[in-house]
């Protein structure tokens, strides 16, 4: 299953029909929140093609879905760069159920995928929980205030 789409979606569209995998590949735009969640629940991994707009330079930073998928329990692999690497990295440390993929390196990325149902990682549900903890509300707020003294 592949869902929601960015820019990218007829680029995708057309390889997925010149590899004749039609029949293989689920796509799904528009999904609501349950949708979402349904699918996330029953996901051996999640992947996050995120790339940089090379016009704008426009990047995935926070992305809320690849905390959705790590709250979920899936395998999540993360393309490595930018915000993502720089947000992720504690959780990398401490969570073998999440890794890095390296950049519009594929063959890093099958190998990952390759290797998780070869030898699936068990995930660190308490490490899980302490990193997504982390960006609850009240310690978002409680930052920002913090930040808010120092500056005044």
């Amino acid at each position: 299953n592949l869902i929601g789409f960015g820019e990218g979606e007829m680029q995708l569209r057309k390889l997925i029909s010149d590899l004749d995998l039609e029949s293989d590949i689920t796509l799904t735009i528009n999904a609501s929140r349950q949708e979402i969640e349904n699918h996330l629940l029953n996901t051996d991994i999640y992947i996050q093609p995120s790339f940089v707009d090379n016009e704008s330079g426009a990047e995935e930073t926070f992305c809320i879905a690849v905390m959705e998928s790590i709250a979920s329990g899936c395998y999540t692999l993360v393309n490595g760069y930018g915000a993502m690497k720089e947000i992720y990295t504690p959780l990398e440390r401490v969570n073998p159920n999440f890794d890095f993929y390296l950049e519009n390196d594929y063959s890093d990325l099958i190998n990952k995928v390759v290797g998780f149902y070869e030898d699936p990682p068990k995930e660190n549900k308490i490490a899980v929980q302490d990193f997504l903890v982390s960006y609850s509300p009240n310690c978002v707020v409680k930052e920002i205030f913090e930040i808010y003294k120092k500056v005044l």
